[in-house]
C-alpha cells in the first residue's frame, strides 16, 4: 500500500509464476525500475503473500499449480482488505471467452506471453498510478470519516448541553409555577387541595381533544395558577362562610384580572400560558363570563378547557352553602344544565372529550 507522506516509497510488487526463470524475467525487469518484489511459485502461496505484504499490485501466472491464477484473483477480490490491489494476469490465452472469465473474477489488466519488457512496464506505471489514486482516495476518504465522527460528537455534546439547559429552564419555570401555587394553600386548604385536581383535569381533557404532549404538560403547570389572583382578595370575602354580597362578588371576581396581572411579562410559554388560564378560566362560551364577556372561540382553548374542569371539581367539592355532589350528578348538571350551570357556558369540543372521557 502506498505511504503518501513518504516520497520515496517504493512499490511492492508481487510476482506469481510456477517458473523461476520467468520469475527471474519480470524480476529484474521490475527492480530496473525501482519497484520492490517478493515471488510466489503457486498459486496458494501467491494467496498467502498477497495476504500477509499487502503488495501494491500483484503480477500472476494464469496456469499455477494449487490454486489457478482466476483462483488467486476471487481470493484477493473477496477480501476486503485487499481487493482493490490492482492484478496484471500473464496469459498465452487470446480467445474472447477465457478473457471474460478474468475480467468477471477480477483481473485489472492483461499481458500476453512472451512478454514485451517495454509494454508490461507500461502497464505496470498505469495499475500503480490507479492504485496511488485508489490509496489517496481512501486516505481522503478516511479523514473525513474522522472529521464527520469528531464534528457528529462535538454536535452531540452541544446538544445534550442545550438539552440540559433547557431541561432546567423547564424545572425552574415549573418550580416556579408550583411555588406560585402553594401561596394559595397557606390562605386557604381546600383552595389549594382544588387547583391540584384542577391540573389533573385539565390534562385529562387536553389529551381527550388530541392535543400533543407538550401542550398537555404545560396547561397542567398553567391550570395550577389559574386562582393566583385570590391571594390578593382579603380573608373576609375568600374565607366567607355563605353567599356574598354584590360588592364582595364583584372583589371576588377580580382575582381573574389581578392573576393575569401576576403571571403577564414573562418570555417562559408557560407562564404566558399560565397567564391565559388565570385571565379566562371563568369565561363562557355563550358570553356570559367575567371578566370581559368574551364568546366562543375568542376564549383561548386553554382557558375553556380549565374552565370546564374548575367547574366540575367545584360542583364535587363540598362548600359552606352547598354539599358535595356525586360524579353522576355534576356531569348531568355539566351536559344538561340546571338552574347555575347550562351546558352552553362550555366550548362544545371540550365538553364532548369530557364527556368521552366520564361516560
Amino acid at each position: 500500500m502506498f505511504q503518501t507522506s513518504v516520497n520515496s516509497y517504493k512499490p511492492h510488487i508481487l510476482i506469481a509464476d510456477d517458473s523461476r526463470g520467468i520469475v527471474q524475467l519480470l524480476r529484474s525487469f521490475c527492480e530496473h525500475e525501482g519497484y520492490r518484489t517478493s515471488e510466489a511459485y503457486d498459486g496458494f502461496q501467491a494467496i498467502q503473500m498477497t495476504q500477509t505484504l499487502q503488495p501494491d499490485l500483484v503480477m500472476l501466472d494464469m496456469n499455477m499449480p494449487k490454486a489457478s491464477g482466476l483462483d488467486v484473483t476471487k481470493a484477493i477480490r473477496s477480501d476486503t482488505h485487499l481487493f482493490d490491489i490492482p492484478i496484471i494476469m500473464l496469459t498465452g490465452l487470446t480467445g474472447r471467452e477465457e478473457r471474460l472469465k478474468a475480467v468477471s473474477a477480477g483481473v485489472s489488466d492483461f499481458q500476453n506471453k512472451p512478454v514485451d519488457r517495454e509494454e508490461l512496464m507500461l502497464r505496470v506505471r498505469n495499475m500503480l498510478r490507479m492504485k496511488k489514486m485508489s490509496d489517496l482516495l481512501q486516505e481522503h476518504n478516511r479523514e473525513l470519516e474522522d472529521l464527520v465522527q469528531q464534528r457528529t460528537r462535538e454536535l452531540e455534546k452541544v446538544l445534550a448541553e442545550v438539552t440540559e439547559a433547557n431541561r432546567s429552564i423547564h424545572e425552574g419555570y415549573a418550580e416556579t409555577i408550583n411555588r406560585l401555587a402553594v401561596v394559595s394553600e397557606y390562605r386557604d386548604e381546600d383552595t389549594g387541595m382544588h387547583i391540584k385536581r384542577v391540573s389533573l383535569n385539565s390534562r385529562e381533557i387536553a389529551s381527550a381533544l388530541g392535543m400533543d404532549s407538550g401542550y398537555v404538560e404545560n396547561l397542567g403547570y398553567a391550570a395550577v395558577t389559574h386562582d393566583i389572583g385570590k391571594v390578593a382578595i382579603p380573608d373576609q370575602i375568600l374565607l366567607k362562610n355563605g353567599s356574598f354580597t354584590d360588592l364582595e362578588r364583584s372583589l371576588m371576581m377580580k382575582h381573574t384580572v389581578i392573576g393575569a396581572q401576576m403571571l403577564s411579562g414573562s418570555n417562559s410559554p408557560y407562564l404566558n400560558m399560565a397567564e391565559k388560564v388565570a385571565l379566562t378560566h371563568h369565561e363562557r362560551w355563550d358570553g356570559s363570563g367575567y371578566p370581559n364577556q368574551l364568546f366562543g372561540e375568542t376564549i383561548p382553548l386553554e382557558g375553556r378547557i380549565v374552565s370546564l374542569a374548575d367547574q366540575y371539581d367545584a360542583l364535587r367539592t363540598q362548600r359552606t352553602y352547598k354539599p358535595a355532589f356525586s360524579h353522576k350528578k355534576t356531569y348531568d348538571i355539566l351536559t344538561l344544565g340546571d338552574q347555575r350551570t347550562s351546558p352552553e357556558h362550555f366550548c362544545p369540543e371540550v365538553l364532548s372529550a369530557f364527556t368521552r372521557i366520564h361516560l
